[in-house]
């Protein structure tokens, strides 16, 4: 809107039906007010947003950095608005050039002001800026501010040189240095007990301290020494790069501060929900790497590097470093990293969408769903890999190779792994276990949770995860108990005392069986009398449940079986023994009687 606006005044200008110059100072100030009555609606929005929107404590920084700039929105926009000018007119004039400087100031001293404010209404940090020591640092911001006024008037009024400007800044520096020092100097002698509780705070604060005396320090040193230019430079690009850490680090506490918000996929077994928390830490990574790309571009600039200069730098790195038959750049790594974490919420996007919505209500099986899943993931994943691979500078030629000695080493130590993937490939296209099938291994009843390339997750019944190597389900041996049929036999083996009415027996638990909601009544349950036990007559009630019910349903079963005995006085019976007893000393009695 700006750009538009100046491009127009400057076409009014090079106009030669301008009537008057009156006319030109009517656009200008027909401008200025358009453009801040869109700052100061703006700024009534961002407010409004404040009040309707309760941000939580656990969003400290995040409101805070909300709160900052739309407080200072109206003096950000006056500011940019003066830059674009001073940099768009050949000759720019004096009082926007005079009003921008002051607003940059102004805007600094504010940032900082309102940032030590927001501090000192926290209780969480060791040390906490009290009123008292809020007002010292109030006053001395008010008067660097009007020092800073007066500087720039003097300036302007004779051109940037004299020696009254050369006085005026070594004055002001030899107070800086004194004030700075004096400040810091008091500042550790009033928290000295609180330092003594946290060492790392007390070398950190002494760096901060240290860093801007001698920032001030080596100013004062290049005014006396004649290097004036060379002094407003160093002040300046300090000054800007102060402005970059502020925003830095209030952005790098509010990326943080999301990421702390971010629940780990474990705790989770809602599909959807891990799918939002994919997005949301591919989102925070991302993050992260936009900040450091932009505080290396804003520091760069603060120091007074143009943007072809950035450019260049940037051609620079981007230049391809011959290592063997490949081509490496080193923003290369940055873009594949970029690939990979975009790879990957993209697998999650697209696992969570075709099994909840395009497969859902497909009527295919639950276990042919995971199958086309995991293939079409598989596949992105390989085009993303070689995506990567790619933007590094391995070429398809480069890629030959290494699966050629990827070959050498799989006679070696990888054809175990090697002999892994083939399996689970296996196990993806031929099906002979599922997700959701119910198998046997080794005495262990568990579910398929999932198969992946290297191994297959079979969670117990225990909820005990046993991870198997895919070679083992096509080598070994195992039952699969839900193979296309979820439908299983279950036997309860039941025993009756001698004497019992063994077709009674038979009709109840064939009653008992009938009458459970969970037992198919095709095919139907069945009694078989096995065998005429050592204490009791053996019976099997053989029954047909779904396998996720089988323990249940075998329980139930029994406590029913159980109570309809007792009713009609059917004996479940103990193990009966008879014992005799032996006596050598009777014997003999016996035998000395006869004689």
């Amino acid at each position: 809107m700006e750009i538009i606006i100046i491009h127009s005044f400057l076409e009014i200008l090079s106009s030669k039906s301008l009537a008057s110059l009156w006319y030109i100072y009517v656009y200008l100030l027909d401008s200025f007010l358009f453009i801040l009555a869109i700052l100061f609606q703006l700024h009534h929005l961002c407010h409004r947003l404040i009040e309707k929107v309760q941000f939580s404590g656990k969003y400290f920084w995040c409101t805070f950095a909300f709160r900052l700039f739309t407080q200072s929105i109206v003096i950000i926009g006056l500011t940019i608005l003066g830059i674009i000018i001073c940099a768009l007119l050949y000759s720019p004039i004096i009082a926007v050039l005079f009003a921008t400087n002051i607003l940059i100031m102004g805007l600094f001293t504010r940032w900082v002001l309102d940032a030590a404010k927001q501090w000192g209404q926290q209780d969480e940090y060791i040390l906490s800026i009290s009123s008292a020591t809020y007002k010292k640092l109030f006053s001395f911001v008010l008067a660097v501010r009007i020092t800073f006024i007066f500087y720039m008037i003097i300036y302007f009024s004779l051109d940037g040189t004299g020696l009254l400007l050369y006085i005026f800044r070594i004055i002001f520096e030899t107070i800086l240095l004194a004030t700075t020092v004096f400040a810091f100097k008091k500042f550790f002698k009033i928290n000295e007990k609180k330092f003594q509780d946290n060492r790392y705070q007390l070398i950190r604060f002494r760096i901060i301290a240290i860093t801007i005396n001698c920032i001030v320090c080596i100013s004062l040193l290049m005014e006396l020494s004649g290097f004036s230019d060379l002094s407003i430079y160093w002040q300046m690009s300090w000054a800007r790069l102060g402005i970059v850490f502020l925003w830095s680090g209030l952005i790098f506490m509010m990326v943080k501060e999301l990421n702390a918000t971010i629940i780990p996929l474990e705790i989770s077994d809602n599909a959807h929900q891990n799918t939002r928390q994919t997005i949301k830490w591919t989102f925070i990574r991302i993050s992260f790497l936009i900040w450091g790309l932009v505080s290396l571009v804003s520091v760069l600039l603060a120091w007074g590097v143009t943007v072809k200069t950035i450019i260049n730098l940037f051609k620079i790195l981007n230049h391809p470093i011959p290592v063997g038959g490949m081509n490496i750049s080193l923003p290369g790594f940055v873009y594949s990293f970029i690939i990979l974490i975009l790879t990957h919420m993209v697998v999650k996007i697209w696992r969570s969408t075709i099994l909840m919505k395009m497969l859902a209500n497909s009527g295919m099986a639950k276990g042919i769903q995971d199958t086309v899943s995991t293939i079409t993931s598989y596949s992105f994943w390989v085009f993303g890999t070689i995506m990567a691979l790619n933007a590094v500078g391995i070429s398809t030629t480069s890629l030959t190779v290494a699966f050629g000695a990827l070959g050498i080493g799989l006679g070696f130590g990888l054809q175990n792994i090697f002999n892994n993937f083939i399996s689970g490939l296996i196990l993806l296209f031929e099906r002979p276990i599922q997700v959701g099938d119910w198998v046997e291994i080794n005495g262990i009843w568990g579910s398929v949770e999932k198969i992946n390339v290297r191994s297959t997750v079979v969670k117990s019944v225990d909820n005990a995860a046993l991870i198997i190597p895919n070679s083992e389900f096509i080598s070994s041996r195992l039952t699969n108990w839900s193979f296309k049929d979820p439908k299983i036999r279950r036997t309860i083996t039941i025993g009756v005392a001698y004497g019992s009415d063994i077709q009674k027996v038979r009709d109840i638990l064939l009653d008992i069986a009938n009458k459970h909601p969970r037992v198919f009544r095709m095919p139907g349950p069945d009694v078989v009398f096995t065998d005429f036990g050592d204490s009791a007559l053996i019976f099997e009630l053989r029954i047909w449940v779904h396998v996720d019910f089988s323990i249940s349903t075998r329980t139930d079963i029994r406590f029913e079986i159980d109570r309809r005995f007792r009713e009609d006085n059917i004996i479940i019976p103990f193990p009966q023994r008879d014992v005799h007893i032996y006596n050598p000393s009777t014997e003999e009695g016996k035998q000395d009687d006869h004689k």
